[in-house]
């Protein structure tokens, strides 16, 4: 819905933002600000900010704007205290249970079968250890359903490879997709999914390598009857270069940061790279299929099954992407495709809400926020904030690598440094155009809400 507004309102409103811009970028107490003279560096700023008050004296009076600036800094407050909770809540979670196998998950005898769905396309320079790793799991009841568009596809060779390998895995290569459905990935999937054996399903991305106590792990954790879903939380194997250390970061600290406390917690946040899934109760909810209207199928499936009542659970083992990355520019065009999903999906909380989760932004908002309320230096303030924030992502790499980092300080620096200063690149240019969405040789429209069309194809895929 557009609202027009008279010019008249546009340089009121130009006038208030450039206000409050003023008091963020001198962070003073306002009555500070008003009253005083006697410092000359602050004289132009002090004027500047008296005139537009005077500008906005019809409007507003300085004790409701002392008012809202007093409300606006606890809001800042607040955020820092939720995620001060988010960072303990990451590292303590992954220090108690993160690589713990239960004993339990141990019988192998109790456990049930398993269908393994591999959506492929093209050759990743580590497809065949990824797809390797899968055939090497020891698991009494297992098939896999390995997922290509056509027998011309590289990756067909490799599996056909691996099925001559290793003779005595339950392997089917499945060609073809289904057409109608614009999610290219689970238009790849589909057909694998009407021929499973097993009514345990796990749905793991061509990058992912499996560990051999992962899939022990997840059925185990899947067995109680409220429990429709066990996912991995995203992490990424050591690869060289500083597209390799921002991937490694960016999975590492900012990742878990808010993937694992959402789960703990109780809401609904997972993705699609790899989790375990009862069919039974997917079909209750329309089956995969269905979600292929969705680029975003995971977060829609999931958010039905939540909806139904059913519990999630995170699987001990991270999701282990064995991928090289191409250039800084392939990891931010990455990034700004989910961001923009998450723009149509959970437009509030992804517009006014996740810059905050973020160091830099977070940590210039609190500092005035602290100083407002508090009357603390806000450049010493920041200063420690991020020197803290450091150590904490630093903190929660180990935890979640279970062990040393096989990265230099350098390179976790050089590495963090950047992250930090995409992720704003990042959000500002998915919100630029929020409704384009760019996946491999294809353009996507899609509409609050996750509707998706099919705007430009030149892939030699058949949707």
């Amino acid at each position: 819905m557009l609202v027009y507004w008279s010019r008249k309102r546009v340089l009121l409103a130009s006038e208030l933002c450039l206000l409050i811009l003023g008091l963020v970028c001198y962070p003073r107490p306002l009555q500070d600000v008003l009253h005083s003279g006697a410092d000359d560096n602050v004289a132009t700023t002090n004027i500047t900010l008296v005139q537009s008050l005077q500008d906005f004296k019809m409007y507003i009076d300085e004790v409701t704007l002392n008012w809202v600036l007093l409300v606006l800094a606890y809001v800042g407050l607040t955020m820092w205290i939720v995620n001060v909770l988010m960072f303990v809540i990451s590292i303590i979670y992954c220090k108690c249970y993160m690589h713990i196998i239960s004993e339990k998950a141990n019988v192998l005898g109790e456990l049930h079968g398993v269908s393994i769905i591999k959506p492929l396309m093209d050759l990743d320079p580590y497809l065949q250890e990824n797809l390797e790793s899968h055939f090497q799991l020891k698991y009494p009841k297992l098939e896999l359903l390995l997922c290509v568009h056509s027998e011309e596809d590289p990756a067909a060779r490799v599996v056909q490879q691996l099925m001559i390998k290793y003779p005595h895995v339950d392997a089917t290569l499945i060609v073809g997709g289904k057409t109608g459905i614009v999610n290219p990935m689970v238009n790849n999937m589909a057909p694998a999914f009407s021929k499973v054996k097993y009514d345990l399903i796990w749905i793991s991305t061509s990058r992912i390598k499996a560990l051999p106590e992962v899939l022990i792990d997840m059925v185990d954790k899947i067995q109680p009857t409220n429990v429709a879903l066990v996912h991995q939380v995203p992490y990424y194997m050591d690869q060289l270069g500083l597209a390799g250390s921002i991937d490694k970061v960016y999975f590492g600290t900012v990742m878990p940061r808010n993937y694992i406390p959402f789960n703990v917690v109780g809401l609904c946040c997972m993705t699609g790279m790899s989790y375990l899934i009862k069919k039974q109760l997917l079909d209750e909810v329309g089956g995969l299929p269905y979600y292929g209207k969705y680029l975003a199928e995971d977060f829609f499936m999931s958010k039905a099954l939540y909806d139904k009542g059913y519990q999630f659970r995170l699987a001990a083992i991270p999701a282990q992407q064995n991928v090289i990355t191409k250039s800084v520019f392939s990891f931010k065009d990455r990034m700004v495709r989910w961001n923009r999903l998450r723009l149509n999906m959970l437009t509030f909380p992804s517009v006014f809400l996740e810059p905050f989760v973020y160091c830099f932004p977070l940590g210039a908002f609190s500092a005035w926020c602290f100083h407002f309320i508090f009357d603390w230096n806000p450049y010493m303030y920041f200063t420690i904030h991020v020197l803290v924030w450091v150590l904490s992502d630093y903190t929660l790499l180990k935890a979640m690598q279970n062990g040393s980092v096989h990265l230099s300080k350098c390179e976790f620096l050089s590495g963090w440094l950047c992250t930090n200063l995409l992720l704003l690149w990042i959000y500002l240019e998915g919100l630029v155009r929020p409704n384009h969405i760019v996946w491999g040789n294809r353009t996507y429209r899609v509409t609050y809400g996750g509707h998706t069309k099919l705007v430009k194809d030149r892939s030699r895929m058949e949707l």
